[in-house]
């Protein structure tokens, strides 16, 4: 398969997008069962005030003149489907599940800055019931990195032995000595979360549907789930590099009481939100600070599996 590089000056039209996925026959992996090549770009991306508004509204943050450390999880969502939207992309992106985050923010960022954004496939590894593909996201200003993501997408099926497990998939526990705060996740607004993101899958706002679906109603978008633990996290240094693992383990309903739980640790905040009388978190994760140096996720990632 040839390598694909798509190049973006305003937001990817969805709709079309969306419709190709769902009409256009896919080949499946190539006999080599590897991913192609494919890249996604947006130069000279400048923040939506009013998406970001509205994003901080949802997430019931303040306003500021630094973007939230997950903002950019939901604006690089539309550069991912155009990748898995692609006719060159050979699996069927509908039943795709986003399952990890490794986020790293380099420094503060100016919700005014000019920035230009890559997202390409980096990686991808055979589980036990599907196939996981890596998007690294890199994030720059006049050429120097200032945030970057490596996420983690599922896609079900029989894909032969499974590979081990990536590196980046092992999160340090809750601590006993813990703490909890509790809230309750508000009806309504994944639609309007689903205009902010791009994702417009109705298990997030059509309750009839999600339980059609086998799910108990609609639940959260992953994005909104994370912004809000984050939120309720201590703050760390604004002046040093911040580091946010997060795995996705099940949904978290709308008109759910949710429990956070996170070790209130110099420099490191494990934590694990619960949902419901589900005794098993539905998010699990990490905030933490990281060295000045550090370089890439994806850098970082290679090393181990290098070892």
């Amino acid at each position: 398969m040839r390598a694909v590089r798509l190049e973006y000056t305003t937001r990817p039209r969805l709709l079309p997008i969306y419709a190709r996925g769902l009409f256009m026959r896919r080949s499946g992996l190539p006999p080599t069962r590897v991913l192609p090549s494919m890249q996604s770009q947006w130069r000279g991306f400048r923040i939506n005030r009013g998406r970001l508004e509205r994003f901080l509204k949802i997430c019931r943050l303040p306003p500021s003149q630094t973007m939230p450390l997950v903002y950019p999880l939901v604006f690089v969502f539309p550069l991912h489907v155009g990748i898995v939207g692609h006719r060159e992309f050979p699996l069927l992106y509908v039943r795709m599940m986003q399952i990890r985050n490794h986020v790293i923010q380099h420094r503060p960022i100016d919700v005014q800055e000019t920035m230009d954004i890559s997202c390409t496939i980096v990686g991808q590894r055979v589980a036990a019931k599907g196939l996981e593909m890596d998007i690294h996201t890199a994030l720059e200003v006049d050429g120097d990195p200032v945030w970057e993501s490596l996420i983690t997408y599922f896609f079900p099926g029989d894909f032969g032995e499974p590979d081990p497990l990536s590196p980046l998939s092992d999160l340090p526990a809750v601590s006993q000595d813990h703490v909890e705060k509790t809230w309750r996740m508000p009806k309504g607004g994944g639609f309007c979360f689903g205009l902010i993101s791009g994702d417009y899958n109705a298990l997030h706002y059509l309750a009839p549907y999600a339980r059609h679906m086998g799910f108990r109603r609609d639940f959260a978008h992953g994005q909104l789930s994370v912004a809000l633990c984050a939120r309720h996290l201590p703050a760390l240094r604004e002046d040093e590099p911040v580091r946010l693992d997060v795995a996705i383990k099940g949904p978290v309903y709308y008109g759910s009481d949710v429990t956070l739980k996170y070790s209130a640790e110099k420099g490191s905040h494990p934590f694990d939100l619960y949902c419901g009388e589900n005794p098993r978190p539905c998010v699990r994760g990490c905030l933490s600070s990281v060295e000045p140096d550090f370089d890439s996720i994806w850098n970082a990632l290679s090393r181990l599996m290098g070892e």
